[in-house]
């Protein structure tokens, strides 16, 4: 039974490519004036199985350089980088903060209670895991000085005063040294202590890199420009679109490859694709999207609203507190996964956020 259920996953991270035929009709729809909702569902699906298409696994080693690092963080980038465009800066911050939550509450969350389910605990190496939740409290304690900042800064009309974007670009900067300073310290000066796993790439990943981009870019461009339709429609609005539904169409990939590694008492390649897909997006694809804002002058900053700060910092709280003894077990992983369906409701009931800035 075990072992069929470690089949499944591993089976259903490939029948997730059947969801590719849902690309073309996604363009299609777009093309011939289909209803937003189908277009904006159509793109969605299709971006489930784009990360598995792409050169770079997410469990590759980082010792490709830049090259490397932006094809991990490709499809988050580019979501975000269409939103911006658009002017849809609230959907670009709340996609962020939906990002960090669905990894660090939904994935790591479900990768321990799965892995709880085959062995009575898992020990995983608690140096690099701990430094990840470290690098995530520091992201955390700095959305809680630009709330408090903007607080004090801002007059009633003005949401983005020019002192929150000028320090929001410097951080941008000082971020993206820091994840600079993570890959030296992981795969460098501290390689010992990190004992990555090489194993041989799977040639699947390898097929048509440069078609992969381009497919991505394309569903990624129609899924953004469905947005206001499905907005104006009723059905959804931005706020769970940002939060919750751009996320999932994400990392749907990583999260599934995390579950098998999990249940495969493979923890600590699970808690990697997860926390570490959460350190990735605040230390490269916020600080690329802020400084992408300043080029385009797009008012992206990191003024987020209380709720994604607050939620935000308990998230991560909960992370540092369940990776800080080195063991996972089905316990810590209900906790998360109970957090993250507190969270959903808490949307729930929130107002929607306004578009643009």
């Amino acid at each position: 039974m075990q072992m069929n259920l470690a089949l499944y996953l591993h089976l259903l991270g490939d029948y997730l490519n059947a969801l590719l035929v849902f690309l073309p009709l996604g363009v299609i729809g777009r093309a011939v004036g289909w209803d937003a909702n189908a277009v904006f569902a159509l793109n969605s699906l299709a971006l489930f199985p784009l990360p598995g298409l792409l050169s770079f696994t997410r469990e590759r080693p980082y010792n490709k350089g830049l090259l490397d690092m932006i094809s991990v963080n490709l499809i988050p980038l580019i979501i975000g980088i269409m939103s911006i465009t658009r002017g849809e800066i609230r959907i670009a911050q709340s996609f962020v903060i939906g990002s960090i939550l669905l990894n660090t509450l939904l994935g790591l969350g479900g990768s321990f209670f799965l892995g709880g389910l085959r062995c009575h605990e898992q020990l995983f190496n608690s140096t690099i895991i701990g430094m990840m939740a470290f690098l995530s409290a520091v992201t955390a304690s700095l959305f809680v000085i630009f709330g408090v900042l903007s607080d004090s800064l801002l007059p009633p009309s003005d949401d983005h005063p020019q002192e929150i974007l000028m320090l929001s670009h410097v951080t941008a900067y000082i971020l993206l040294l820091f994840y600079f300073l993570w890959l030296m310290f992981r795969f460098k000066t501290h390689s010992d202590l990190a004992a990555e796993v090489r194993e041989e790439d799977d040639e699947r990943d390898r097929a048509f890199p440069g078609t992969s981009r381009s497919v991505i870019l394309l569903s990624a461009r129609y899924l953004m420009a469905s947005v206001d339709g499905v907005v104006q429609s009723g059905h959804i609005n931005r706020s769970f679109i940002g939060h919750f539904l751009l996320p999932i169409s994400t990392y749907t990939f990583n999260h599934i490859q995390a579950l098998t590694n999990s249940y495969k008492t493979k923890i600590d390649k699970a808690i990697k694709l997860t926390l570490g897909a959460s350190v990735d997006v605040t230390f490269v694809t916020l600080p690329v999207l802020i400084l992408i804002g300043r080029a385009i002058h797009q008012p992206m900053s990191m003024q987020f609203q209380l709720l994604e700060t607050t939620l935000l910092g308990v998230s991560v709280f909960l992370t540092v507190w369940m990776v800080s003894d080195g063991r996972s077990n089905y316990l810590k992983g209900l906790v998360l996964l109970g957090t993250y369906v507190i969270v959903i409701l808490t949307y729930a009931v929130y107002p929607d956020i306004t578009q643009g800035p």
